[in-house]
């Protein structure tokens, strides 16, 4: 199998996706993966590239695509004529696999993506298969349980026009053109084969069933709810879905493939305003990353956006890509990529795929840095969300750079190695001497009063402990004054946060925290006065947002944050010589 990324579609408004074409110069037939939005996309990425990786295997041409304003395509999320545009992008991808070779076409859609692949499918005709993930009724219920899911989750309740949830916002031009799809308009399905994975729970009574040859295969997602609450790759599912297509097209005689040339690189805008976006394959291990740059020399540090835990190179939301196209256009180059076995990187020789917080992760942080600034490592400026910020504070304590801006971090995680890594400096742990004996009895004791526990057998409550979720649980306790959390933390821990944040500072590094109530309520834990006392050294600011979500997914709150970004690193570091702006513009 091989698989490229590239840009194709429109030249104006290119899109992006992966192409996944067998080894041996044919095929015996041709798929296009229609994704999820916002918080869903993010969670399904890894499992629709292995989809379209074991369908490559099986002889089939597989084509991964991002929608117009959404991944790495050009265009924003708020322009008009948002669904015109998403079922353009699924066009012109048809367009592309149909033209690579002279095969039966499938389609595969997830949640969204589905409703997308059958509007596609009975517009086009002759179909040969369609793919049916977890496909909702209608996009008015599509969007009524997004609002409910985003509602409950994060008690945030919007208005019935427009609609910010879980990752992805719909305007109002965007609800009422979802609102006019409708699964049960097209009985029978538009294509000679159908296969439709259904939740557990979820009958055939509201879906139609009959395809133009027949019945629909029916099978339950079993794994669907793990996939999108839980980030689980579901295995059974993917292997359904790969099984069932390579048994459809399994008498198709293997077909010629020719692979049109296509862009490794775009250019968005014009003139000076323009921003140029090319793929690279970074360090060692080639690792997979977006350069997004200013049409001209630039001499500010380049910025490095670093994942968090399985979120693909594109950032929650889409924000690194979006913020990575503002800093071009104020003259920043900078880069997003994906770790080691995650999003669209390869899985390092001996590891293990979809993991997060895998010691190599720091290595991979590393080595894009070296890749991308090797004349001067240190010439950089990282952002980090979460785990990404964690790691931000890895490297920071190793590279000494420029500076980094983090938010929310995360500094509690089980990691797979036991005992800890040495190599981690940036965790404040429980000393081990008390989380592995008391996290045995506690082990113990849950299993024996809580026999009905969710946890998997082998489930280590003493590096749980030893992790600091412990803090999270004590802290549900209101009436635990600051003096108590700087006996326990100073008891307990063998290094405490502010220490660390402290440590990046002291190496001349630029220090920009963001958070919300609670993540600074963590940092402050037990450590007011030093947390206070490190704010008020140069180059250190942190600044609190009242109400800001952890991953930042409330309504509103991703443009106040990349509001803030922007102003700090275009406020903190050079943009760019004015004698090459002015003799490139």
């Amino acid at each position: 199998m091989i698989g490229a990324p590239v840009w194709f579609g429109p030249s104006e408004r290119p899109l992006f996706g992966w192409l996944h074409v067998p080894v041996g110069g044919s095929a015996r037939g041709a798929v296009v993966l229609c994704p999820t939005f916002g918080l869903e996309g993010g969670f399904s990425h890894f499992a629709l590239r292995q989809v379209a990786e074991q369908l490559a295997d099986d002889g089939l041409i597989a084509l991964r695509i991002d929608y117009d304003g959404t991944g790495d395509s050009a265009g924003s999320g708020d322009e008009p004529g948002r669904v015109a545009a998403w079922m353009s992008s699924v066009r012109a991808a048809v367009d592309l696999v149909a033209s690579i070779a002279d095969v039966p076409l499938a389609l595969i859609g997830m949640r969204i993506g589905a409703l997308f692949a059958v509007e596609e499918a009975a517009r086009r005709g002759g179909v040969n298969a369609l793919v049916l993930w977890d496909a909702p009724t209608s996009g008015r219920s599509y969007l009524r349980e997004q609002r409910t899911r985003h509602g409950v989750s994060f008690d945030d309740v919007q208005g019935p026009d427009a609609l910010t949830a879980l990752g992805m916002s719909y305007g109002p031009d965007a609800v009422a053109g979802l609102g006019s799809l409708d699964l049960r308009s097209h009985d029978p399905l538009p294509a000679d084969e159908c296969l439709l994975l259904l939740r557990p729970g979820r009958g055939t009574a509201r879906v139609p069933t009959n395809t133009t040859r027949g019945q629909a295969t029916v099978a339950e997602a079993g794994d669907q709810d793990a996939l999108l609450l839980e980030q689980r790759l579901p295995s059974t599912s993917i292997r359904r879905i790969t099984e069932w297509l390579s048994d459809t097209f399994g008498d198709v005689a293997p077909a010629a493939v020719t692979v049109p040339d296509l862009p490794t690189s775009i250019r968005l805008g014009s003139g000076a305003e323009a921003v140029v976006e090319r793929i690279v394959w970074l360090g060692s291990h080639n690792l997979f990353g977006v350069v997004s740059e200013p049409p001209y020399a630039t001499s500010a540090p380049t910025v490095v956006f670093v994942p968090d835990a399985h979120t693909p190179h594109t950032g929650l939301s889409r924000m690194w890509v979006d913020q990575a196209r503002s800093l071009a256009r104020d003259g920043f180059r900078s880069v997003r990529f994906d770790l080691s076995g995650n999003g669209d990187s390869p899985i390092r020789e001996g590891s293990e795929a979809y993991e997060i917080f895998a010691l190599e992760h720091l290595d991979d942080v590393l080595d894009v840095v070296a890749a991308i600034s090797p004349a001067d490592p240190s010439n950089v400026v990282m952002v980090g969300i979460c785990s990404g910020a964690y790691h931000c504070i890895e490297a920071a304590l190793r590279l000494a750079p420029r500076g980094i801006c983090i938010m929310n971090p995360s500094f509690s995680a089980v990691t797979a190695e036991w005992p800890p890594s040495s190599g981690r400096r940036a965790r404040p742990t429980m000393r081990p001497v008390i989380a592995r004996p008391f996290g045995r009895l506690v082990g113990r004791m849950a299993r024996r009063f809580s026999p009905n526990l969710s946890l998997d057998a082998s489930f280590n409550w003493d590096r749980w402990l030893e992790s600091g979720f412990w803090q999270d649980a004590i802290t549900r306790r209101k009436d635990l004054s600051d003096r108590t959390w700087r006996i326990l933390n100073r008891a307990l821990l063998t290094r405490a946060t502010t220490t660390i944040l402290s440590e990046v500072a002291d190496r001349g590094v630029d220090l920009f925290v963001l958070v919300g109530d609670e993540d600074h309520a963590g940092l402050a834990r037990g450590a007011c006065r030093e947390l206070d006392r490190l704010t008020q050294r140069p180059g250190v600011r942190l600044t609190k947002l009242a109400g800001l979500d952890h991953s930042v997914l409330k309504a509103g709150q991703r443009a106040q944050v990349l509001a803030q970004l922007t102003e700090h690193i275009t406020g903190r570091f050079t943009s760019v010589e004015r004698s090459d702006h002015d003799s490139a513009a």
